[in-house]
């Protein structure tokens, strides 16, 4: 599946308002999470906003219940799952095993 534009966002479910607050929503989303590609797809009877991580997770973060993806139906439950997701990355971070 190849995700929409990154910043798309259609008009045809939005209204003109709802338009403008979701653009300003998706633009504070990418600032606010810059390791996740963020869209919304709304051309559908529901929006739906999606992160992707750019990066692949360890075994060890997987462990501690972090995902690769979200899919929610509005901008603030997205952004409670990626602030929720941040705590735990912040929990257990990435470790080098490798010494020089």
């Amino acid at each position: 599946m190849t995700p929409p534009e990154e910043n798309a966002l259609q008009q045809s479910w939005f209204s003109e308002a709802a338009a403008e607050q979701a653009t300003h929503q998706l633009a504070t989303l990418q600032q606010d999470y810059p390791d996740w590609k963020i869209a919304c797809v709304s051309d559908l009877d529901q929006p739906i906003w999606y992160a992707i991580l750019r990066t692949t997770l360890t075994e060890r973060q997987k462990a501690a219940g972090n995902r690769q993806t979200f899919m929610r139906s509005s901008a603030e439950t997205l952004t409670s799952a990626l602030a929720a997701q941040e705590k735990r990355q912040h929990n257990c971070p990435i470790t080098n095993h490798f010494t020089s």
